[in-house]
């Protein structure tokens, strides 16, 4: 659907292109290029909203989705400047919607992260039977850069001085390396609000 959404953009962008004829080249340029950023941050929220379970935007995105469709149909060639005014304050109004879902989708996105993140820093700091792909994620979460050499995965993070070597276990964490890894969290104050 949104490969449909794209392509269709993008031949209404051409066809703006291609009507402009009688406006002064400016105007029909600052058109086209305010409905390109309008295309773009269009496919940022496809691609943002993929990526969420949640579904409480839905009906928003669609009839949003269905203005931005609608503003390809205008045939530059035949608008009065002041129309083709009127037509970049509506796409700049549509192009701060989509800034705001943006927004939302990316507070949707850590919600839903940190609901998934929270057991796992519940497991970690109640004991040290935790899964291996759990405690990486977790780190990763915390904004621990990884690097890996052969079954060692490395991490590191700026404002921490010790560097966090772990190496799975079967499918589990080792306990003591769980061990070193809550007393770096605790001591640096980095699991914030799920600590």
């Amino acid at each position: 659907m949104y490969k449909r959404i794209l392509s269709l953009i993008v031949t209404t962008a051409l066809c703006l292109s291609l009507t402009a004829c009688g406006m002064p080249k400016e105007k029909i340029a600052q058109a086209q290029e305010k409905y390109a950023r309008l295309a773009e941050i269009h496919n940022q929220v496809g691609e943002a909203h993929k990526n969420v379970e949640d579904n409480s935007l839905d009906e928003e995105l669609t009839a949003l989705r269905s203005r931005a469709s609608d503003m390809g149909a205008f045939n530059l060639a035949e608008m009065a400047e002041e129309e083709i005014d009127k037509l970049i304050q509506d796409i700049d109004s549509m192009i701060n919607e989509y800034e705001g879902y943006l927004a939302q989708l990316s507070n949707i996105k850590g919600e839903e992260e940190d609901a998934v993140l929270t057991p796992i820093v519940i497991t970690l700091m109640n004991g040290t039977d935790i899964s291996f792909s759990d405690l990486r994620t977790m780190l990763e979460r915390l904004g621990f850069q990884c690097r890996i050499k052969g079954d060692h995965f490395i991490y590191t993070r700026d404002d921490v001085e010790e560097i966090i070597n772990i190496q799975p276990s079967g499918t589990q964490a080792k306990p003591y390396q769980v061990k070193q890894i809550r007393s770096i969290i605790l001591q640096y104050r980095l699991g914030g609000d799920l600590i």
